[in-house]
């Protein structure tokens, strides 16, 4: 038979909060990470009732290219596009809208560093918006995404380090969060920058700031 151009390749990712942390399984082609369905007994060893969580983190960050093919004997490109299973993202949303246990957010962070994170208002939006669909989250930076950005986009964002940041559901996009996302991004100043003069704009399909 024909081998495909990008096998999948299982990978393990652990599923962690300030104290525990378990591993789960998820299959990798390309640069899209999906997670395969979590044995949730054991999540709660990370999100039960007594336990400070803060932030239930799915870290994808130690899939780069060296660590990967090492570990599974196949080379795997940075990870920037992650699949959940519905009922995962359910799950974690119920636990963080506990009262009884101190879980506040749910955070996925990619190979590159960088990651999101959704709070427990965004998250049971998620699951009321999706249902009942797996959640796809994406960002990739420009050098990636340039052929989606409209010409007016490229004009405004010219050389400038640009992120399309994507959560959809069964394929279509959920652009009302219904709470509060935090992104991370990597970023390396430029010469005669400084940290507190950088702004983050949103730039629209006519290229608006």
């Amino acid at each position: 038979p024909v081998q495909p151009i990008n096998p999948s390749v299982e990978v393990t990712v652990p599923v962690s909060g300030n104290e525990n942390t378990v591993h789960v399984e998820a299959s990798v082609s390309g640069t899209t990470a999906t997670v395969d369905t979590v044995d949730m007994s054991h999540l709660h060893e990370v999100i039960g009732d007594h336990v400070e969580t803060g932030t239930v983190s799915i870290d994808f960050s130690h899939l780069n290219s060296s660590h990967s093919e090492e570990a599974t004997g196949t080379e795997i490109a940075h990870i920037d596009t992650v699949k959940i299973p519905a009922e995962t993202i359910k799950k974690i949303a119920e636990a963080v809208a506990d009262p009884e246990n101190d879980a506040e957010s749910l955070e996925i962070v990619l190979s590159d560093g960088a990651s999101i994170e959704f709070d427990a208002a965004a998250l049971a939006e998620k699951v009321s918006q999706a249902n009942g669909a797996d959640i796809t989250i994406s960002i990739k930076q420009a050098t990636v995404v340039d052929e989606v950005l409209t010409s007016a986009q490229k004009q405004t964002v010219g050389s400038r380090v640009a992120f399309d940041i994507s959560v959809t559901s069964g394929g279509t996009h959920i652009s009302d969060m219904g709470g509060k996302i935090i992104i991370h991004a990597p970023y390396e100043l430029a010469e005669g920058e400084t940290a507190e003069g950088i702004v983050v704009y949103y730039v629209d399909d006519a290229g608006n700031r």
